[in-house]
């Protein structure tokens, strides 16, 4: 079994634990859906960062704080999803290395860096992170399709090659074919790499990667409070996952 802790929270690629967004772009809105969120209690937080409408460090850290209020105990990962890759960042790569590197001088506890960047910018950013004890997830999305198999597996190895302590593919499958073939090629990676894995396919078609963690090894399933406040295609509500969840396990 493959095992990685974030304070008291055990990950492991038998039952996969639920992450909920936050996607609030001001202040307000953050704390509204962190209160929202304390009172489900998922085993953790993903902020979202490119959803902020100002990416300044002193509203980073103020609204963390905010965060940390709402949920003291609820494992956060701070994500700042690019254009490129589905999200709403769309400035160069040495500003979202700056971004990352202030994110990993606040409390957080899992950050998501991106793999599909320029190696220099990825190292520096898993380095900083690791320089002040924070787990991280290497990421890639493709929101256009599924790659083919030998590419989906190379993103998983790259990850693990870079040093990252998660290994995160989301896809948009075009068709069933492409869902279960995401879901073959995870579970390889789950039995080949050393670290932990995450993955979906997004969308309606793929909305079965998101409960069959069992079957694929994906330590990290991710729901939206509702379903006005998806941060992906497809994501069920966290009411709804959890249900499901605990059905199957």
């Amino acid at each position: 079994m493959k095992t990685i802790k974030v304070h008291d929270l055990t990950l492991n690629d038998q039952v996969a634990k639920i992450a909920v967004p936050i996607t609030g772009g001001t202040t307000a809105e953050i704390k509204e859906q962190a209160s929202q969120i304390n009172s489900m209690a998922p085993d953790l937080v993903e902020w979202r960062i490119d959803f902020l409408v100002e990416l300044q460090s002193a509203n980073l850290a103020f609204d963390l704080k905010i965060i940390r209020d709402q949920l003291p105990m609820t494992p956060i990962i701070a994500t700042i999803r690019t254009s490129h890759e589905g999200g709403h960042f769309d400035q160069d790569d040495q500003t979202y290395l700056q971004l990352i590197q202030t994110l990993v001088s606040l409390p957080i506890d899992l950050i998501d860096i991106e793999v599909d960047r320029p190696r220099s910018i990825v190292t520096t950013a898993i380095s900083a992170a690791h320089s002040t004890g924070i787990e991280v997830i290497g990421s890639y999305h493709q929101f256009q399709n599924t790659p083919d198999d030998h590419t989906l597996l190379a993103k998983f190895n790259q990850m693990q090659q870079l040093g990252c302590d998660i290994a995160k593919v989301a896809v948009m499958p075009n068709d069933a074919t492409d869902t279960l073939r995401l879901m073959q090629i995870s579970n390889q990676a789950n039995q080949t790499l050393s670290i932990p894995i995450i993955s979906m396919a997004m969308g309606k078609t793929g909305m079965l990667t998101r409960i069959s963690t069992m079957l694929t090894g994906s330590i990290i399933s991710f729901a939206s409070t509702d379903q006005h406040h998806q941060s992906a295609p497809g994501q069920l509500s966290f009411a709804q996952l959890r249900t499901i969840m605990q059905i199957i396990n």
